[in-house]
């Protein structure tokens, strides 16, 4: 299962070069994950009541082509790995003809704010993992 959210390029969006800045890519990436957490039922207010955060780890992020102003983005967010204290995120973007203009990978770890340490992944996760895995293989 995944997560999609529409995003159409604003002219803020634009640099000197007439596409979408780099910046604005990982801006709507971010936007692209809060969606997801919310999707599988740990957005922000539920990790605040929990104490509970993730971390980014590691971030790699491929640019293939030029996103342009009024260009109507398609931002796919999916888990692809859980492990037991990191999680991995896979995202792409799109374009109106369906164009793969962005590829990226993140690493998350679960993260106690009180304790500043990290955590085995929460249950939200691990059960939307196994619930994948299941959907998979039938």
């Amino acid at each position: 299962m995944q997560k999609m959210i529409d995003i159409v390029v604003k002219a803020e969006d634009i640099d000197h070069l007439g596409h979408m800045n780099y910046m604005k890519y990982l801006f709507y990436l971010e936007k692209g994950v809060i969606n997801w957490y919310e999707m599988v039922g740990i957005g922000r207010k539920v990790l605040d009541e929990k104490g509970l955060g993730t971390v980014l780890i590691q971030f790699d992020v491929s640019y293939k082509q030029e996103a342009r102003l009024g260009d109507q983005l398609k931002i796919i967010t999916s888990l692809t790995h859980v492990g037991n204290k990191s999680f991995i995120v896979h995202q792409e973007i799109y374009n109106q003809e369906e164009q793969l203009l962005t590829k990226c990978k993140k690493v998350f770890v679960m993260f106690n704010t009180r304790t500043r340490k990290g955590i085995p992944v929460v249950q939200e996760i691990a059960q939307f993992a196994l619930q994948l895995n299941k959907e998979n293989t039938l």
